[in-house]
């Protein structure tokens, strides 16, 4: 494929489960060099690069080889109980990395993507806009608030940061996020309670980076909310699941935030994302038919024509260059 005049890309937290994915992906389309720290993992075609993101020299030799076009910022300390154990560590990992990251994206004149989460607010209302203040209630969503706040007062960079909502799909990472946790459970017969009074719009991973990539494409700046539809509690969300996966429902047990004991946890971080939409073509997938794919997935079938369609209009190449599933 020829890529000469794709600009090139920089991935961290290409072994996670977003970033996995990304660098999976946009290598079929893009140059991809990506970052990885305690798990090494192997693209072809796609040139990784170890780094403790705290490692500020370590960073200085990657920028200074690669010399990125574009930055995709996704590595992060996401774990909310480890971030509200630690700020310490969340902090550096997900604050003070940002901008050291930023001094080489100001000397090498690379535009830098930010991604962020939902859980910048504090879930009193949901159906959240990109202008509505941010009030986190979690050192997680504090610590990628002010991540979001560095990366946008850096203008001349072309900012983009993407608040992503609970994110679906399979990956090449060992982290598959709450399907993995969600299937592992139910494969061995586990109950599983989840909330009925926590809202999320979750999001299909090959949506995501669709977006993505349509975003650099147009060279989208600001900040705009990643997500799909409809808003659905996490209990619907597992019993969706179960039951297009042929698990027994009655595995998902309902619970409720009034009794968890845990770190507080915003109820409702429901996207608005008629901004985003305004501005692409492309269209995410519904939550069920998300899932109905990722069950194609977990089945090596092909996924039916109407995604790979949807796919094709990848703006980087045409249906020609699709991307690899």
């Amino acid at each position: 494929m020829f890529l000469l005049n794709r600009p090139k890309l920089l991935i961290t937290g290409g072994s996670g489960f977003i970033g996995s994915a990304m660098v999976n992906t946009l290598r079929r389309n893009h140059p991809v060099h990506y970052t990885y720290n305690e798990q090494e993992v192997r693209f072809s075609g796609a040139f990784g690069h170890h780094l403790n993101i705290k490692d500020v020299m370590r960073m200085d030799e990657i920028f200074s080889d690669v010399r990125p076009r574009i930055l995709i910022h996704t590595a992060a300390l996401t774990s909310v109980a480890q971030c509200e154990e630690d700020w310490t560590e969340t902090y550096d990992v997900n604050v003070r990395a940002v901008s050291e990251l930023l001094v080489h994206c100001r000397r090498l004149d690379c535009k830098v993507v930010l991604l962020s989460t939902d859980l910048v607010f504090d879930g009193n209302r949901g159906n959240y806009e990109e202008q509505d203040d941010a009030f986190p209630v979690s050192r997680y969503g504090k610590s990628k608030h002010l991540a979001e706040q560095i990366v946008l007062d850096a203008k001349y960079l072309r900012p983009l940061v993407l608040r992503i909502s609970l994110t679906l799909g399979r990956s090449p990472s060992r982290n598959q996020g709450m399907i993995g946790w969600l299937k592992g459970c139910l494969d061995k017969g586990e109950p599983v309670t989840l909330f009925t009074d926590e809202y999320r719009t979750p999001i299909y991973l090959p949506d995501l980076i669709a977006i993505v990539d349509e975003a650099l494409r147009k060279d989208l700046q600001g900040v705009y909310h990643v997500a799909s539809h409809p808003r659905i509690s996490r209990y619907d969300l597992g019993v969706l699941f179960a039951e297009v996966f042929g698990y027994d429902r009655n595995l998902i047990v309902p619970g409720s935030l009034k009794d968890y004991e845990g770190a507080k946890r915003p109820p409702d971080v429901s996207l608005n994302t008629r901004k985003l939409l305004d501005k692409l073509d492309y269209r995410p997938l519904g939550v069920e038919e998300a899932i109905k794919h990722l069950k194609e997935e977990f089945d090596g079938k092909p996924s039916d024509s109407s995604l790979q369609k949807r796919r094709s209009d990848l703006y980087w190449g045409g249906p020609d260059r699709l991307p690899e599933r």
